[in-house]
């Protein structure tokens, strides 16, 4: 398959689903775009061969995957899920950059690579681009930023985009307190212009062309101003330049802020209307659809150290997701983005099937929290929990605001990474003279299932063990928590749980002032649009 900049096809190893287009839309959505895309450098390793090369092992596994950085373990993540391989034109040298489109207003100077060819596809059959030891490339950490510090995710992003990835509303620009880019309409307006829609569509088009089996895309959009409108014009026009491809969206707000006398600034009293349009629009197009914030965080960050800060926020987000979402994009995935999504829907009928509850505990963060020398163990950890129920454990981190989970969630999909075997060292076992049910499994894997065969989370579950995927843990949470720390990401069908996090919604929107909604209509919204809006929130809490 031949690539638009006259490339070969896309990389071999994309694990079983395919590679995954992600595009992100809005300030915010960015920002936790920017620390999802700087948390793949952890353990991302390059050099790995092609199709094309010598290197290349018949029975489908490269010689990187097999030994990992400098012999040591494999590394099962598939890469190439997310990125596009190339070759510079300038040293011959493999790279890698994001297969992705971000769209952003005025104002935003994201790096790009030098050119719209400096990345060329595989080489010709027969050459050679691998030429020795794997190796693990760790990118030096930026420089620390005050807590709260308002800084741009352009100077967050380690990685260069490719010339393709960016997309720029040009008539808002950022910061302009005129024209302000703040309610829903404005956003639809925008995508109607058809210079953008036309330069966001040869994007799109561009890194969808260049794969060879495109599981699905992953829409990260913001919801609480302009962009929802934006994000949501785009989501309709995937789904119909695009047919049955599954949309994965991420339905992100920033952390609400308030000024001295506990008012909301200018243009954020529009919120909850932006979000309910963004919505209740989403769930018409998406094939999962994950409402994020870290509403229900504060505790958490707060004991961590990173309560109130938009970028600690963001870093927990795209936590969040990384570890959710390895569900499809390991080597050794059994699951694909469509596969999530069907299992997650197919048995939630009803307004609310495409919707899922997103969390990660570190690890069930209960015992851990509050204390540094708690228990860095998967086996330990799963043990402390006395009450054998996980609801205590994913609830303190759902980044799904308002999400409580119930009794009859369906579905859940969960990864474990980073626990190695889930044990104490051996030396520590033996000198127990008591053993939990957890130290006599074989396997963090093992370990997971125990557990969530004792817990009445969901009726029917499905977990990931992401091999030697070392939890990216936010900044914020170096001092109280370990690195080596496990993690679980999760995604949940649970519709009883998932309306109470609509309900909240709807009564925000119940509250709107007249002042706000003829705002909304100055804007562009007529108000047959607003009764629709307000009668698709009713029938998303079942009222």
């Amino acid at each position: 398959m031949s690539g638009p900049d006259g490339g070969g096809g896309a990389m071999a190893y994309a694990g079983k689903g395919g590679e995954v287009l992600t595009v992100q839309v809005g300030s915010f959505a960015n920002l936790v775009g920017a620390h999802f895309w700087n948390i793949q450098t952890e353990q991302f390793v390059f050099d790995q061969p092609t199709e094309h090369d010598d290197a290349f092992e018949a029975d489908g596994k490269d010689k990187a995957s097999a030994e990992g950085s400098g012999g040591g373990p494999a590394i099962d993540l598939a890469h190439d899920c997310l990125f596009r391989a190339g070759l510079s034109p300038t040293d011959g040298r493999v790279t890698y950059l994001p297969r992705a489109v971000v769209v952003d207003l005025n104002g935003v100077q994201p790096q790009v690579v030098a050119g719209s060819n400096s990345v060329t596809l595989h080489p010709p059959s027969g050459s050679s681009t691998w030429d020795g030891a794997v190796q693990t490339v760790q990118r030096a950490k930026p420089d620390p930023i005050p807590d709260g510090a308002d800084v741009p995710w352009a100077d967050v992003l380690q990685w260069p985009l490719h010339p393709n990835s960016a997309a720029i509303v040009k008539q808002f620009r950022h910061g302009d307190t005129g024209a302000p880019f703040d309610r829903f309409p404005l956003g639809d307006t925008a995508f109607a212009r058809r210079a953008f829609a036309s330069e966001l569509e040869d994007s799109i088009h561009f890194f969808l062309e260049d794969c060879d089996r495109p599981q699905g895309l992953q829409l990260i959009m913001d919801t609480a101003d302009g962009f929802a409108g934006l994000g949501a014009s785009i989501a309709e026009s995937l789904r119909d330049d695009h047919g049955k491809i599954p949309i994965f969206s991420i339905a992100t707000v920033a952390p609400t802020t308030v000024d001295g006398d506990g008012e909301f600034p200018p243009g954020q009293r529009f919120r909850a209307f932006n979000q309910a349009s963004a919505i209740t629009r989403l769930a018409e197009v998406s094939s999962l659809i994950a409402p994020v914030a870290t509403t229900d965080w504060n505790g958490v960050c707060s004991a961590a150290g990173g309560h109130g800060s938009v970028r600690g926020a963001a870093e927990y987000l795209a936590t969040a997701i990384d570890t959710a979402t390895l569900a499809y994009r390991m080597k050794s995935s059994t699951h694909s983005l469509g596969s999530v999504a069907n299992q997650l829907s197919e048995v939630s009928p009803g307004p609310l099937a495409v919707f899922t509850a997103l969390g990660l505990s570190i690890p069930l963060l209960s015992p851990v929290l509050g204390r540094r020398d708690g228990p860095t163990t998967l086996s330990d950890a799963l043990h402390d929990i006395k009450d054998d129920s996980i609801h205590s454990a994913v609830s303190v981190m759902s980044a799904t605001p308002d999400y409580r989970p119930s009794d009859t969630a369906e579905v859940a999909h969960c990864v474990v990474r980073g626990a190695g075997t889930g044990k104490p060292p051996s030396s520590d076992l033996a000198a127990r003279k008591h053993f939990s049910e957890y130290d006599r499994c074989s396997s963090a894997h093992e370990m997971v299932l125990r557990y969530l065969g004792k817990s009445s989370f969901s009726k029917k579950y499905f977990v990931t063990e992401a091999r030697n995927a070392v939890p990216p843990l936010p900044r914020a949470t170096s001092e109280a928590l370990q690195r080596d720390t496990p993690a679980l990401g999760w995604f949940a069908s649970d519709p009883v749980g998932i309306r109470g996090c609509m309900s909240k919604l709807k009564s925000n929107v119940d509250k709107t002032s007249a002042k706000t909604k003829s705002a909304f209509v100055d804007g562009g919204l007529d108000d047959d649009a607003i009764l629709e809006l307000e009668e698709a929130m009713t029938t998303l809490v079942g009222e």
